[in-house]
């Protein structure tokens, strides 16, 4: 009886000791599961921002797409005006000389000279 009374008392400190050790290895592996919810956490706020910079980065992609091409359409009308205006001038240049020449022949012939587009 003493002996299975000793054995007992052996079997329940052992019992004891693998209960501690088991609270033991409870509280690490919360303890752990709560650093790896904090990392997936962590990891998550991450991939929001950069998810959003990502939807920023294509946002501006596409804003700057939309600024060459209004860029390019107002350049292009610019050379229109440019090139249209610039035919106003010389149509008006060549009138001008047009009219230069006449007056010179005139001129020249009142005085008995030929002109100088004639002498050519």
């Amino acid at each position: 009886r003493r002996l299975q009374l000793e054995t007992s008392k052996l079997e329940v400190r052992r019992l004891k000791d693998e209960l501690g050790s088991a609270v033991g290895e409870q509280g690490r592996l919360r303890r752990s599961d709560e650093a790896s919810e904090e990392q997936l956490r962590k990891l998550q706020g991450s991939l929001t921002s950069e998810r959003e910079a990502f939807t920023r980065v294509l946002q501006l992609r596409s804003e700057s797409h939309v600024a060459v091409i209004d860029c390019r359409r107002s350049a292009a009308e610019a050379e229109g005006r440019l090139l249209s205006e610039l035919q106003g001038i010389r149509r008006d240049l060549e009138g001008r000389c047009a009219e230069l020449l006449l007056a010179e022949q005139r001129q020249q012939r009142s005085a008995g000279e030929p002109a100088a587009s004639e002498q050519r």
